[in-house]
């Protein structure tokens, strides 16, 4: 049914893809969870307005790292190559730009590894198309 190639590239896939749901999922039990007692005792746009503050103050609030990694992270699904282009960034750039770099990786390790496995995810299943059509230059 699958060639040897093709399992292992579909295994890889898919483990990028429960890595990154695993990783989604405690980011959203971490910042999501105290959203509705916020909205009850400030209001909805209380907390839009917030947004753009933790853009500027991302350093102690992680939460703009937050919106990012969901952006990136929706952007897997769709495209593998830009959304975990965008996560590796996201996390190498965020952990070595805090300054405290030990700290920071254990929240921002995880996001370089998800971006990190679905680049290689996408690597190999443009190898494996362009070796189905016979392309002349495989990366």
């Amino acid at each position: 049914m699958f060639g040897k190639r093709e399992t292992t590239t579909r295994t890889l896939c898919l483990s990028a893809r429960i890595v990154g749901a695993a990783w989604t999922a405690f980011l959203l039990f971490l910042f999501v969870t105290h959203v509705p007692a916020e909205i009850d005792e400030h209001g909805l746009w209380a907390i839009v307005s917030r947004v753009p503050e933790e853009f500027v103050a991302w350093k102690e609030s992680p939460a703009a790292v937050f919106y990012v990694y969901m952006v990136g992270y929706a952007l897997t699904w769709l495209r593998p190559g830009v959304g975990g282009f965008v996560l590796l960034l996201l996390g190498a750039g965020a952990a070595i730009a805090s300054g405290n770099l030990p700290a920071t990786a254990v929240l921002y390790g995880p996001v370089a590894t998800v971006g990190a496995l679905h680049l290689v995810c996408w690597h190999r299943l443009r190898r494996d198309e362009c070796e189905e059509r016979r392309c002349e230059s495989v990366p």
